[in-house]
């Protein structure tokens, strides 16, 4: 999958996540956090079965290497919304771990730059 295609891809990550938004919810989470990340109001469920709907629809476990997908995961997690946030890290807990794409060994430094500025 080129760069452009992995863009349009997560694109239609987004709207399958865009259609199970709920105002309130969005609401609720923005006010309890108080408006630190931006939410579009979709539950945990949601953000899974989007996920999940979303790598099926795109045939991405077997169009991409499971290095590639790990590209796809992290990259999640540079979006803006914590519902791609989420739908990163449950790509990365519950496909690409259990598919023994992940190793703590090398991995590390990886994640670890997720988290310095």
């Amino acid at each position: 999958m080129s760069l452009k295609a992995t863009v349009r891809s997560r694109t239609r990550l987004r709207l399958k996540l865009q259609r199970k938004a709920d105002p309130r919810t969005k609401a609720w989470w923005e006010g309890y956090l108080k408006h630190v990340i931006p939410f579009r109001g979709v539950t945990m469920d949601g953000v899974r079965a989007s996920l999940h709907a979303w790598i099926r629809d795109e045939d991405i476990r077997s169009t991409l290497s499971k290095a590639k997908q790990k590209d796809l995961a992290l990259g999640l997690f540079r979006e803006e919304n914590a519902e791609d946030k989420l739908a990163g890290i449950l790509f990365l807990q519950e496909v690409l771990l259990p598919n023994g794409a992940i190793s703590f060994r090398t991995g590390l430094p990886r994640f670890a730059k997720l988290f310095s500025g």
